[in-house]
């Protein structure tokens, strides 16, 4: 008998994730999910127009398998694809035009891979300009926030605000410090900190957005000691919460921008935009990337950057309004405790006794996918997911919410 994909992946694929058995096989014309599996029995069972509430954990901000990126990828790679990084190509400066001017006067750009990978440049650009800046006596310590998630390479896992992505993991990294969020931060221990990273909404942790007056506290603190704020949009930024980046909601200008997930529409690509504040300990050799500014995922991170239209971010946070409107709604029937989020966007906290994971997999037979976030569900559609197919996965989870309720 013919092995299933799921069956051979357990075979050959390190044990990382928990797999479902389910596996996706292809989109539709209007982004919906197609699934298919080999039971118990040996019988092969499909899934079919299931609607996309996860988006790749925020990666497909446009969808699957969207003609116009697939088109920009297609083009730039029966041109040039990928190039040893000695030279410029036209799709990488031009996507580094656009994300500096949609953050600001005076910033460059360095491209990377992941998320991960653009925040530890981030830091390591920070440190660089403290040994330089601070030489004789160069403050020691990065802040970042409890309950925080910054990505999974060794330094990260550091870096990240909760202890259990790096258990068992022994580094000699006491370079990070995690503070509270919402809370002021230790005079002693800021005298002592030259950077400070932070998410404006905690996506991993179950999307808890901070304080705005927390947020302008640390802008003031940033500010007055010198220290420079690293703001982790890899899960916020590109027009995910209705404005091209999160930090836009809280009046923030940081010295350095992490973009990763949504940038790419599905590609893998990552950017960390500085300004010159920031850069001043980078040069030549500092920082390296060898797939970094690909350029066919530049070309179509450009698309997506093009895509980005006022008037389209305008219609995410329409959206977003409505998928708030029936989170309320939801809570008001006790379907859950509560929600938090914005834009496309959104955490969900489930009755007592009510797992998210179970929800997740229950919504899933009924034709929606959706994601977790610790104890929380995560909602994460496509930017450009259409109003009725909002309607269409609400009736589906309220559904699988009610039945869940019940029991």
């Amino acid at each position: 008998m013919r092995k299933s994909v799921s069956k051979i992946g357990w075979e050959n694929l390190v044990d990382t994730y928990a797999y479902s058995d389910w596996v996706p096989y292809k989109t539709d014309r209007f982004g919906r999910l197609y699934f298919e599996r080999v039971n118990s029995l040996g019988k092969r069972e499909k899934l079919g127009k299931v609607i996309d509430f996860s988006s790749a954990i925020g990666a497909t901000s446009f969808g699957q398998s969207n003609w116009k990126l697939i088109l920009a990828w297609v083009m730039q790679a029966r041109k040039i694809m990928q190039i040893n990084n000695s030279f410029m190509t036209k799709p990488t400066v031009e996507l580094a035009q656009k994300l500096n001017n949609a953050v600001g006067h005076g910033y460059k750009t360095f491209f990377v891979n992941s998320g991960a990978e653009a925040n530890e440049n981030a830091v390591m650009a920070a440190t660089y300009r403290e040994n330089k800046v601070n030489f004789k006596k160069p403050r020691p310590y990065i802040l970042t926030l409890s309950d925080s998630f910054h990505g999974r390479t060794g330094l990260m896992r550091y870096a990240t605000g909760q202890s259990k992505f790096r258990d068992g993991l022994y580094l000699d990294v006491d370079k990070f410090k995690q503070v509270s969020v919402n809370k002021p931060i230790d005079e002693v221990l800021l005298s002592k900190t030259h950077a400070i990273m932070i998410e404006v909404i905690q996506g991993e942790s179950g999307v808890n957005p901070v304080s705005k007056d927390f947020a302008t506290y640390l802008k003031v603190v940033c500010e007055i000691n010198d220290i420079i704020m690293i703001v982790d949009e890899v899960q916020t930024g590109i027009g995910r919460t209705g404005k091209m980046f999160g930090y836009q909601h809280y009046n923030l200008c940081p010295d350095i921008v992490t973009t990763a997930k949504g940038l790419g529409g599905g590609t893998p690509i990552s950017a960390v935009t500085m300004n010159e504040k920031a850069r001043e300990g980078i040069g030549p050799g500092k920082l390296g990337s060898t797939f970094g500014g690909n350029a066919a995922n530049c070309a179509v991170a450009n698309k997506v950057m093009d895509t980005l239209t006022p008037k389209f971010l305008d219609t995410v946070e329409y959206k977003g309004n409505l998928l708030g409107g029936q989170f309320q709604h939801f809570k008001r029937g006790d379907l859950i405790k509560d929600f938090s989020g914005v834009g496309m966007l959104w955490g969900l906290t489930l009755p007592d006794g009510v797992k998210a994971s179970h929800v997740k997999n229950e919504c899933l037979k009924e034709g929606l996918a959706v994601l977790t976030a610790g104890e929380r569900l995560r909602i994460m559609p496509p930017l450009n997911t259409s109003k009725e197919a909002i309607y269409d996965g609400i009736d589906i989870l309220e559904y699988v919410l009610r039945k869940e309720c019940q029991k």
